[in-house]
């Protein structure tokens, strides 16, 4: 399109017409007609800076929500409260066993519970060697005699 094609008369519809409900790319091309094209209007409404019909609604939503964003949050001089320290693992006393996030490498993982209790406790004794998963007392818990002699230990 021409610099010729774009009036004032046509920029000043398209301004008018730009982003009012009921009125498209489409329709506002063919009103304006003399072949201008769909693309044309929306390249014109580009660099005549004019927002966008769905881009304004949203951008009024946005507004509304930073609004009521920026109320709700608390003002900037009160200091944000200390973090607590970090929690230690805890060795549970009364059954002897130890958490999963304190077992070691060399820990035992041999869980000390039932189906019907999930205490989450771990034998935590040290292991036979540094490729097994479980205790002398474990193993013998896990494996059968002849699981033990296949691992090269007796039963």
């Amino acid at each position: 399109m021409s610099a010729e094609f774009w009036t004032d008369d046509r920029i000043h519809f398209l301004r008018e017409t730009w982003g009012h409900e009921g009125w498209t790319a489409t329709s506002i091309a063919e009103e304006i007609g003399s072949g201008c094209s769909r693309n044309a209007v929306i390249g014109k409404a580009q660099r005549l800076g004019l927002s966008k019909p769905v881009a304004a609604e949203v951008a009024r939503r946005r507004a509304q929500a930073k609004a009521r964003t920026h109320r709700a949050q608390p003002p900037a001089s009160e200091p944000a409260a200390p973090l607590p320290p970090p929690i230690e693992p805890v060795v549970a006393p009364s059954r002897g066993g130890i958490p999963l996030l304190a077992l070691r490498d060399r820990s035992c993982r041999f869980p000390l519970w039932s189906d019907r209790e999930r205490s989450g406790l771990y034998c935590g004794a040290e292991t036979t060697s540094p490729k097994s998963s479980y205790s002398a007392a474990c193993e013998r818990r896990v494996y059968t005699a002849r699981g033990l002699e296949k691992l090269g230990r007796a039963a």
